[in-house]
C-alpha cells in the first residue's frame, strides 16, 4: 500500500565510518592514488589499557566505468507527492540524468571508457538503452525521460535484464569496473516471469517469511555480484536505493529494506524523500571505482595482551578470536574513502612488562592491477608500567604492643611521574592504624598499637603503592601484605578445681592437681606461690596438700605473671547398703498379682572414719525422682549426720505391674549417697544393693469366631455374595501379648484388625483386653456346590514365655442347593408368508441347542440328545469357558446339528421333534438334572418347523398327428383313429394320491394308465410322471368342423386339503385345449342331363324335356343348403329328388 511521503531521512549503510569526496565543479572526483595504512596506539585512561586505532585510506586509481541504472517505473512511482507538483519518477528521471552527467565528465571519465546501460521495471523489465558511451550520452538521457510510472514491481526481472546485459555487453579485465544501481520505492510484488503476484504487506519475521517476490529478487541480486566468463568468475557492485516516503514503515519498509539488503554488496542507501536520490546518487559515484578488493586487515595481539570486550567500534564487520588472539576487520571494497577502526587493549600478565609490540596489523587485498597484495601497517611500541613491590617483613618486638615493619620497592623501566605508599594495620582483621607517604623512606616504620583491648592475635600489614605514568594515567592500585602472630603475656591458669576424695581401699588412688590453659600454653607446677621448686602435683597419701599452676605460651615463651593454688586431699570414708524384700522365697516364684505390693528393707551403715552427711537412699523403682522418706530408725545421736558405726534402717514398699509378670521378676537397685565433711571440702560416698523377686507367669490367649449367616438354616446364596464374620481375641493370661495374627485360610489367611478393642492403641493385646476383628467372605461357585462354607480361624502371638496359640471354634454356614438345567432348540428356518418355511426335499435344516444352568449349582457330564431321525450328530459345546466340561452358572453352552428334509416332512407338513439334556449337579449326592427342550428356557414345547405345502398337478395332453400340408393341418378321414397322450405331473411339493383323468370328448375311448408310478405307491411322487392314453375315431362331423377340439382334467389328493386339478395344456404350465387342425377340401360337382318325353333323340314343339340334374360332393366336408338354379327352368331347381340318405 502506497502512503503519502514522510519527512526526509537519508540513510546509507556501508563498512566506512567516513566518507571523503572530491568535488571539481561539483562532481565528485573517483581518482588519485591507492592505499594508505595508519596505526595509532595510545594510552587509555588505565595505565594497563591502550587505544588502538586502525586507518585505511583508498584513493582509486583511473579505470573505466560500466553502470546499469536500473530504476523502478512502477505504478506507484507516479503518485502524487503532497505539496509538490513533481512526483516520484520525476525525481529518479532527475537523479539518474545528473549522475550520467557525472560519469561523462572528464574528470571521472579520464579513460573515456565510461559506459551507462539504463533497465527500467514495472510488472516487467526492459533494456530501454545498452550500454552506451559518453558520444551516445543524449540517447542515454532521451531513453531515461521517456519512463512514464504503471504497473507492478519487479525487481527480480529488472536484476535478471540488467545482469544478462552486462554478462553478454561488458568488458571483462582488471581495467574496467561494473556496477548495477538499483532503484525502487517499495515491496517487490512480482515474481521473475511477471505473471504471478505476491502482497505487497507481508509480514515478518524475515527471511522465514519471505514472499516468492522477495526470494526471487534476492537470489537474482545474489546472482549478479557475480558473472563467470570464459571460465574466469568476475565480481559486479550492486548498490540499493530505496525510495520508501510512499510506504508506511511498518507494513513495506521492513520487508523492502530486507530485500535491498540482501541484494547489495556495495552499500545500502534509503530516504523517503524523492528529492534526496540525486545526492545519493552522486554519493554512489563516489563509490564505483575501488582502490581495494576483498580486503581483510587482521591484528595478531602482542604477547600478553587481550582485548577488551565491547571495545570494538564495528562490531558488524570485525571480529575477535580468542584462541588466535588476532582481530579480525572485513573491509570488502575500498573505493575513495577513509576508513577507520577503533578498539581497546588491555595488557595481563609479567610477559606484557615494560617496553612492548602491541600487535601486528596488515591487509590482505587485490590491488587495482588485480593482484594479491600483502601491506603491513605501522605498528607501535608500548611501555606497560609493572612495578614490583616486595611483601612486608614485620617484627613484634618481645611481647609489647610495638611492631618494626618495612618492604623494598621497584618501579621497573616505565617511570612514574609520581609515586604514593599507604600502610594499613589490622589486628584479627580489624584495621587498627595508618600510615601515608611519598616517598621511598615511608617504606619502613615501627607501629605502636594504642588501642584499648589486647594486642595478641593475628597481626597483619597492607601496603598500598598507587602513581601516574606517562599521560598522567593511573595505575590500578599495587598491594601486597604480610602477617604475623603477636602475643602478650598470658593469664595464669584456671584452677582444675581443689580435690578431696575418700581414699580407695586396699591401694590408695593418686590425686593430680589440674589446671587449665589456652591452646599453644603449658602449665609449670611449683611448691611456693612465688619462686620455689618445680614439682610433681600429686598426692597418694591420707592427708592434704596444696600446689601452685604457673603458664607458659608455647610460642611466644612468655610465663604468667602470677600462680594458681589447687589442693589435694584424701580421706578413709566408707558406707554400705543391705537391701531385702518380702516376699521372696529364693527356691520358687512369688505369687504376686499385679496391683499387690512387695515390702522392701534398707539397711545404711557407716563403715569410714569420717561422718557422713546429708545421706539419700534411692531407688528408682520404687520412686524415680524422690529418695526413699527415712530413716525409720538408727539415727541416734547428731540427727541428718551418719556417724562412724551408726546403722539406719529405711522401709519401703512397691506395687507390682502388669510388666513385671511379663518380666517374671521385679530386680531393682537400690543407692545410698552421702557427704564427707572435712577441714576444707566436702565429696561424695555411695553404695548400692540389688535385690531380685521371682514373680509367677501365666501367658494364655483365645479366640471365638461367629457369622450371622450360621443360623443352621441354608440361605440362598449366590456366587459373590457376602458372608459376614467376626472374630473375638481374649487375653486369658497374665502377661501381655505381641504380634497378634489372626488368620482364617478360608478368607485368605491374615485378617486385618482389630477393628477395635485395642484400648491403648500400642498393637499389644494387654490382660483382659478383648479385640474384635471383622471380615468378608465372597461366595464361590464351588461353596454353593459342596452346599456349605466351613471354616476355622486361629490366633497366633507372642509373650515374654513364649509363643500362644489359639483354633477358633468352627463355623458352618449352609447354603440352598438347587440344581436346574435348561435346553432351548432353535432352528435357522424363518417362516415367511404363510407363517411357514419354503423345505423341499434335500434341504438342510441346522438345530442350534442352547444349554443354560438355572439352578445355583455347577453341572458336569452334560449331554444332549434328540431322537429325531436323520439328525446329524450334535457338535459341541461352545461356550465352555474354562474349559472344565463344567457347565457354569454364567456359562451358556452351544450345541448344533443338521437335518435333510425328507419329503415325507414336506408332505406332513411339518418338522417336529424335541431334544432332552441331562447332568449331574456337582453337589455331593451328584444330583441328576435333566429338560426336554423349548422355546425358551422355562418351556419344554416342541420344535416345529412347518412347511409350507403347495399341493399341484398337472397334466399335459399330446396325439399321434402331425400336420401334412402347407396349412397346418391334418389330412384326417372318417373312421381313422387318433391316439391321445395324457402326461400327469406332480407340480406342487407334496405327494398326491387318488389321480385320475377325464376327458369329456365324445368318442373318446377309455383312458388307460400306461405307467411311471416308480414306487408302486399309488402316490403321484414329486419326481415322478404318470403316463397315460386313448384313441378317438374321426368323424364327418369332425371333418366338417374342421377341427377336433378337447381338453382333459387331471385331479390328485394331497396329504391335506382339498383336491388339486388341472386342465390339460400343450405343456405343464398351460391350461389350453387340444386342437387337431383337419384339412378341409371344399368341392361339389353337377352333372345336367335331357330326355325327351316321346323317347326320341330329338324334340318336338311342345314337346316336354326332362331334364336331370345329378349333384355331387367331390369334397370331404358335408355341404349343405344346395341349391340348383336354371335360368331356363325358371330359377331354382325343386329337389333333390333322391340321394339324401340320411334326409339331414
Amino acid at each position: 500500500m502506497e502512503k503519502q511521503l514522510l519527512t526526509k531521512k537519508i540513510a546509507n549503510r556501508k563498512s566506512a565510518s567516513l566518507f571523503i569526496g572530491l568535488f571539481l565543479c561539483g562532481v565528485f572526483s573517483l581518482f588519485s592514488q591507492e592505499i594508505i595504512l595508519n596505526k595509532v596506539v595510545t594510552e587509555s585512561t588505565l595505565c594497563n589499557q591502550f587505544d588502538v586505532t586502525l586507518t585505511v585510506i583508498g584513493d582509486p586509481p583511473p579505470i573505466a566505468q560500466e553502470v546499469v541504472l536500473v530504476i523502478d517505473r512502477s505504478g506507484s512511482m507516479g503518485y502524487d507527492i503532497p505539496n509538490d507538483p513533481n512526483e516520484s519518477i520525476d525525481y529518479a528521471k532527475d537523479a539518474a540524468s545528473a549522475f550520467v552527467n557525472n560519469l561523462f565528465l572528464p574528470a571521472n571519465n579520464p579513460t573515456g571508457a565510461n559506459r551507462v546501460a539504463v533497465v527500467s521495471y514495472s510488472t516487467s523489465a526492459t533494456l530501454d538503452i545498452g550500454l552506451t558511451g559518453a558520444a551516445g550520452k543524449q540517447a542515454i538521457l532521451d531513453a531515461i525521460d521517456d519512463l512514464v510510472a504503471s504497473g507492478g514491481t519487479n525487481i527480480a526481472g529488472g536484476l535478471d535484464v540488467a545482469d544478462t546485459h552486462l554478462t553478454n555487453a561488458g568488458n571483462f579485465n582488471c581495467e574496467t569496473a561494473r556496477s548495477i544501481l538499483l532503484l525502487t520505492d517499495g515491496v517487490t510484488n512480482r515474481r521473475l516471469n511477471g505473471v504471478t503476484t505476491c502482497s505487497s504487506n507481508p509480514t515478518g519475521p524475515f527471511p522465514a517469511n519471505n514472499t516468492a517476490c522477495m526470494n526471487d529478487a534476492i537470489n537474482e541480486g545474489i546472482g549478479a555480484q557475480t558473472t563467470t566468463v570464459l571460465g574466469e568468475v568476475y565480481n559486479q557492485t550492486i548498490f540499493s536505493v530505496g525510495l520508501f516516503g510512499g510506504i508506511d514503515n511498518s507494513d513495506g519498509q521492513i520487508p523492502a529494506t530486507f530485500t535491498l539488503d540482501q541484494i547489495q554488496n556495495g552499500g545500502l542507501y534509503t530516504t523517503e524523500n524523492a528529492a534526496d536520490l540525486t545526492a545519493i546518487y552522486n554519493q554512489i559515484l563516489g563509490q564505483l571505482a575501488f582502490a581495494a578488493k576483498d580486503a581483510i586487515v587482521t591484528d595478531m595481539l602482542g604477547t600478553g595482551f587481550q582485548l577488551v570486550p565491547g571495545s570494538i567500534s564495528l562490531p558488524l564487520e570485525a571480529t575477535y578470536n580468542n584462541g588466535t588472539n588476532t582481530i579480525t576487520w572485513d573491509l570488502g571494497n575500498v573505493s575513495n574513502e577513509t576508513l577507520t577502526l577503533e578498539y581497546t587493549i588491555e595488557a595481563f600478565g609479567m610477559d606484557s612488562c615494560g617496553i612492548q609490540n602491541s600487535g601486528m596489523s596488515q591487509m590482505t587485498y587485490e590491488n587495482s592491477e588485480c593482484d594479491p597484495e600483502v601491506m603491513p601497517f605501522p605498528n607501535p611500541q608500548v611501555c606497560v608500567p609493572c612495578p614490583v613491590i616486595s611483601d612486608p617483613t614485620l617484627d613484634q618486638i618481645d611481647c609489647t604492643n610495638e611492631v618494626n615493619y618495612s618492604a623494598t620497592f621497584n618501579p621497573g623501566t616505565c617511570t612514574p611521574f609520581s609515586v604514593a605508599f599507604e600502610w594499613e594495620f589490622f589486628l584479627d582483621n580489624v584495621s587498627v592504624g595508618t600510615v601515608a607517604g611519598t616517598t621511598m623512606g615511608d617504606l619502613s616504620g615501627t607501629f605502636v598499637y594504642t588501642g584499648g583491648g589486647s594486642f595478641d592475635g593475628d597481626f597483619r600489614a597492607e601496603l598500598t603503592y598507587t602513581g601516574t605514568y606517562n599521560n598522567n594515567c593511573n595505575l590500578p592500585p599495587v598491594m601486597v601484605d604480610s602477617n604475623i602472630q603477636v602475643y602478650v603475656p598470658p593469664t595464669a591458669p584456671v584452677s582444675g578445681g581443689d580435690q578431696a576424695e575418700c581414699a580407695a581401699q586396699p591401694t590408695i588412688q593418686t590425686l593430680t592437681a589440674m589446671a587449665n590453659v589456652l591452646p599453644n600454653q603449658s602449665v609449670v607446677w611449683y611448691d611456693m606461690p612465688q619462686n620455689g621448686n618445680v614439682v610433681n602435683p600429686i598426692l597418694n597419701t591420707i592427708g592434704s596438700v596444696t600446689y601452685y599452676a604457673e603458664t607458659v605460651d608455647s610460642i611466644s615463651g612468655c610465663s604468667s605473671t602470677s600462680r594458681t593454688p589447687v589442693t589435694l586431699t584424701l580421706y578413709n570414708c566408707a558406707i554400705t547398703i543391705e537391701k531385702s524384700a518380702t516376699p521372696d522365697d529364693p527356691n520358687n516364684c512369688n505369687p504376686v498379682a499385679p496391683n499387690e505390693s512387695i515390702a522392701y528393707t534398707f539397711t545404711v551403715t557407716n563403715q569410714g572414719d569420717v561422718a557422713i552427711t546429708g545421706v539419700e537412699v534411692n531407688d528408682p523403682l520404687i520412686d524415680p525422682i524422690n529418695p526413699i522418706p527415712g530413716p525409720d530408725s538408727g539415727d541416734a545421736t547428731n540427727p541428718g549426720v551418719l556417724d562412724v558405726g551408726e546403722v539406719w534402717t529405711y522401709t519401703a514398699s512397691y506395687t507390682v505391674t502388669q510388666a513385671d509378670i511379663v518380666n517374671g521378676q521385679v530386680l531393682n537397685t537400690a543407692t545410698v549417697d552421702g557427704s564427707v565433711t572435712g577441714s576444707s571440702a566436702s565429696f561424695n560416698v555411695n553404695d548400692d544393693d540389688s535385690e531380685t523377686v521371682v514373680l509367677c507367669q501365666n501367658a494364655e490367649i483365645s479366640i471365638t469366631k461367629a457369622s450371622t449367616s450360621a443360623t443352621g438354616n441354608c440361605i440362598n446364596f449366590e456366587e459373590n455374595d457376602i458372608i459376614a464374620y467376626t472374630f473375638e481375641v481374649t487375653n486369658e493370661g497374665d502377661v501381655d501379648i505381641t504380634n497378634v495374627v489372626v488368620t482364617d485360610p478360608v478368607l485368605g489367611g491374615v485378617i486385618a484388625g482389630p477393628a477395635n478393642g485395642d484400648i491403648n492403641n500400642d498393637n499389644i493385646l494387654n490382660v483382659g483386653e478383648v479385640w474384635y476383628y471383622t471380615a468378608n467372605y465372597a461366595v464361590t461357585q464351588e461353596d454353593v456346590d459342596n452346599g456349605s462354607v466351613v471354616n476355622i480361624a486361629e490366633v497366633n502371638g507372642n509373650t515374654a514365655l513364649g509363643a500362644v496359640n489359639d483354633p477358633s471354634n468352627q463355623v458352618t454356614v449352609l447354603i440352598c442347593q438347587a440344581g436346574d438345567i435348561a435346553l432351548v432348540k432353535t432352528n435357522d428356518q424363518i417362516p415367511g408368508q404363510g407363517n411357514c418355511v419354503d423345505l423341499s426335499e434335500g434341504d438342510t435344516v441346522t438345530y442350534t441347542f442352547t444349554v443354560t444352568n438355572e439352578g445355583n449349582l455347577s453341572i458336569d457330564n452334560v449331554v444332549v440328545t434328540d431322537p429325531l431321525a436323520g439328525l446329524s450328530a450334535i457338535a459341541g459345546p461352545s461356550g465352555d469357558t474354562g474349559a472344565d466340561g463344567i457347565l457354569g452358572l454364567m456359562e451358556v453352552w452351544t450345541y448344533t446339528a443338521t437335518y435333510v428334509v425328507t419329503q415325507a416332512d414336506v408332505d406332513a407338513g411339518q418338522i417336529t421333534n424335541q431334544a432332552s439334556v441331562n447332568g449331574l449337579a456337582m453337589n455331593p449326592a451328584n444330583t441328576p438334572v435333566s429338560d426336554l427342550s423349548g422355546s425358551t428356557t422355562t418351556t419344554d414345547d416342541a420344535t416345529v418347523i412347518p412347511i409350507c405345502q403347495n399341493p399341484a398337478i398337472a397334466i399335459v395332453k399330446t396325439h399321434n398327428q402331425n400336420p401334412t400340408g402347407g396349412n397346418n393341418c391334418i389330412d384326417l378321414t372318417v373312421g381313422q383313429d387318433i391316439e391321445y397322450t395324457f402326461t400327469v405331473t406332480n407340480a406342487g411339493n407334496v405327494s398326491l394320491s387318488a389321480i385320475s383323468v377325464i376327458d369329456p370328448l365324445p368318442g373318446l375311448s377309455t383312458i388307460t394308465f400306461v405307467g411311471g408310478d416308480a414306487d408302486n405307491d399309488m402316490e403321484l411322487d414329486l419326481n415322478e410322471t404318470w403316463v397315460y392314453t386313448a384313441t378317438y375315431t374321426v368323424t364327418q362331423q369332425d371333418i366338417d368342423l374342421g377341427t377336433i377340439t378337447n381338453q382333459a382334467t387331471a385331479t390328485g389328493t394331497p396329504p391335506f386339503g382339498a383336491n388339486v386339478n388341472d386342465l390339460s395344456g400343450s405343456t405343464a404350465s398351460t391350461d389350453d385345449p387340444t386342437i387337431i387342425e383337419i384339412c378341409t377340401n371344399l368341392a361339389i360337382a353337377i352333372v345336367k342331363a335331357a330326355s325327351y318325353d316321346d323317347g326320341g333323340d330329338c324334340s318336338d314343339p311342345g314337346e316336354l324335356i326332362n331334364y336331370t340334374f345329378t349333384v355331387t360332393n367331390q369334397g370331404n366336408v358335408s355341404l349343405s343348403n344346395v341349391v340348383v338354379t336354371d335360368p331356363l327352368l325358371g330359377g331354382v331347381v325343386a329337389g333333390p329328388d333322391s340321394g339324401d340318405t340320411d334326409g339331414d
